[in-house]
């Protein structure tokens, strides 16, 4: 039986965190002085996975892999605008 959940994660610019599989990445935003993640997660998950969250800044040189890394969500630190990616399958 499934029991969904939202959980809000702290990340940095390179993090690796063990989700539970199938975990939906909601939103990624700075309401505090550091980035966070929201996921949706199934807190009966017979196992975990774990996803590569990469932080990247406007303007900011991106690796070459970047094609094959999912975007989640762009956010705002005063003057700065930060650029969040999931990297799956890929080395980064």
């Amino acid at each position: 039986m499934m029991d969904m959940r939202i959980f809000k994660y702290e990340i940095g610019f390179n993090t690796t965190l063990k989700l539970p599989a199938g975990s939906t990445i909601l939103k990624v935003a700075q309401p505090e002085d550091r980035p966070y993640m929201w996921a949706m997660v199934d807190i009966h998950a017979e196992r975990e996975e774990e996803r590569n969250i990469h932080i990247y800044g406007t303007g900011h040189t991106l690796p070459s892999n970047i094609v094959h890394a999912k975007f989640i969500d762009t956010f705002f630190d005063g003057p700065y605008v930060w650029h969040a990616f999931e990297f799956t399958g890929v080395e980064w």
